[in-house]
């Protein structure tokens, strides 16, 4: 079983490559049949590959797409819990979200469910 430090670092090299986009990285991180929310943004997904595949989507609509550095995260379980700031401005219009060039800024509690090193859940709030 791993620590709750290892499981920290999971999380944080997923981040780190998502900031890097290093989609690579991040795919060898989720397991393949990975389960994908974002609770304020409809989005429900299923699969390493979908989860690229959005992952993908963005980087085509924003720049400096990013997270930022930890409010607080920690370990209960299998979960890591991590409270911190996305941002990325867009280079198109998306309705309900941002406008061409403006750049969105969003507080989130992300869940890592990580088992044998693997994110087999990864859940968004915010």
């Amino acid at each position: 079983m791993a620590s709750d430090a290892e499981k920290i670092e999971v999380a944080q090299r997923w981040l780190d490559a998502y900031n890097a986009q290093d989609n690579e990285t991040m795919g060898a991180l989720m397991a393949e049949d990975l389960t994908i929310r974002h609770h304020n943004r409809g989005v429900d997904l299923k699969g390493r590959e979908a989860m690229l595949e959005i992952l993908t989507q963005f980087e085509a609509i924003t720049e400096g797409k990013r997270f930022n550095p930890p409010y607080r995260q920690f370990v209960a379980g299998d979960y890591v819990v991590t409270e911190h700031a996305w941002e990325a401005t867009f280079t198109t219009d998306v309705p309900g979200f941002a406008a061409k060039d403006e750049t969105a800024k969003l507080d989130l509690c992300s869940v890592w469910r990580i088992v044998d090193g693997q994110i087999v859940e990864y859940d968004d709030y915010g």
